[in-house]
Parts: structure tokens; sequence; C-alpha cells
């Protein structure tokens, strides 16, 4: 039997010194369980590339003329993709322990997307699969500060959830073309709930393995940048009422 093969995008804003040390956890990572797997590498600004001859690992880079949004970027590497599975992964990820076979291994036989546990570089479990957003839900998190987790870390190994956080998005090829890949008029924000719900809604689950670790080394612009602000909220606003 061929082993499946795995094409992995990565987007970076001007994030050279994050992807480096990425590139060099892909670089030891065991990618045995697949019989082939390609790097789709995409600068969404011009920067210095030297942080790319710094890896062993190759990858197909694609240089934007003009800046894109998260799921235009990541809809863009699709296209080059042919292989079985397609893995969206954030600059600031980190791979140290993380085990493709064990995540193949432990999958339900069809699935829209799965992701596993993300932690903090302490180690704090962060709130990485959440309920579906509401004006309620963003009013405590945003106005009253209120981040219970959505989900209660238990003994399975998947739960079956609302959605995931874009940082980690491992799809089968044939669920992402099925949904049509992200939309793009969520510019940046929301485009991972609006995804994993169009998942959900045509009986593809949205999935999260509690025993499978990444680490997060986060870096926020949310309310640092009022036009990130206003990004999200009009992601918001598009995903609550579809305009």
């Amino acid at each position: 039997m061929n082993k499946p093969s795995l094409s992995i995008s990565i987007v970076s804003h001007g994030q050279g010194n994050l992807i480096e040390p990425l590139l060099n956890d892909l670089s030891v990572t065991d990618f045995s369980a697949f019989g082939e797997v390609k790097v789709i590498l995409t600068l969404n600004l011009p920067e210095n590339e030297d942080f790319l001859s710094a890896s062993d690992l190759k990858c197909h880079v694609v240089r934007n003329l003009r800046p894109r949004g998260f799921g235009a970027n990541h809809n863009q590497a699709f296209a080059y993709s042919d292989c079985d599975y397609f893995l969206v992964l954030n600059p600031d990820i980190r791979l140290s322990s993380f085990s493709f076979g064990e995540l193949l291994d432990r999958k339900e036989n069809c699935f829209g997307v799965i992701s596993p546990m993300v932690v903090s570089p302490t180690g704090r479990v962060e709130d990485s699969v959440r309920r579906y957003p509401s004006f309620f839900r963003i009013l405590k998190r945003i106005i009253f500060s209120k981040r219970v987790a959505d989900y209660q870390i238990i003994d399975s190994n998947l739960i079956k959830v609302d959605w995931i956080a874009g940082m980690f998005m491992f799809f089968p090829r044939e669920s992402f073309k099925l949904v049509g890949g992200f939309d793009t008029e969520c510019y940046m924000y929301l485009e991972d709930a609006d995804i994993c719900r169009r998942l959900n809604q045509i009986g593809l689950p949205v999935l999260y393995d509690f025993n499978q670790k990444v680490i997060h080394d986060a870096q926020r612009s949310s309310f640092k940048n009022l036009q990130h602000l206003k990004w999200h909220l009009r992601s918001m606003v598009r995903f609550i009422f579809g305009i």
C-alpha cells in the first residue's frame, strides 16, 4: 500500500526569524508516515531570504507581488499542491515533540480537519479550540476578559469540536477541495472558524487531538494595530451575519 503524501503551507509576513527555526524543526521531524512531503513557503512581503539557505529543507517558494490575506495565501498554496493531505502551519509553531504518525493512527476515517493541542512555551494550554463565535461570547472574551476554555481536557484521544485555530490545520485534500478552501472575504481573521463550520455542516467533523502537542510562540497584534482590529471586527460581522 502506497503511503500518502503531504503538502505543508507556511506564510511569512517578513518573519524569517520565526520561519528558520520552524524549517529546522521540520527538517528533523519524522515524516515516515508519508511517501512524499512538500513545503510551500509563501513570502507575503519582500524580506531578507538568508534564512532559506540556513536550512537543509527544500521549499517551493512563492513570492507575492502584493500582500494577500490568510485565506488567499493558503488557497494559493493549495493550488500548487497535489498531495493527499494539506497542512496549514503558522510560522510561530514549534514541533519539538510532535508525531505525524500518531496523528494519522488516531484520526477517524472521514474527517474535515484535525489539530493537536496547542501549548505556550511555558506549557500552558492555549484556547486554540472553541465554540462558534457569537456577540455574547465575544463580549465575554473582549470586554469582560472571560477566557474560560470552551472544551475541557478529557481522556479520549479525539473529540469533535466547532472550530480550531488556524495555526495548525491538517486537512485531507478532498475535504479542503470540497468546501472550496478558505473564504477570502474573511480577511486575516475567522477564516479558520468559517471553514470549520462549513466542514461540520456537510458532515466532515472537526477533530481535536488531546494526545498530541505543538508549541505556539504567540505573535499577537490584533489590539496593537488599528487596521488589524478593523479586519477582525469586519470578519466577525461576516461570520455572524453572513455579510
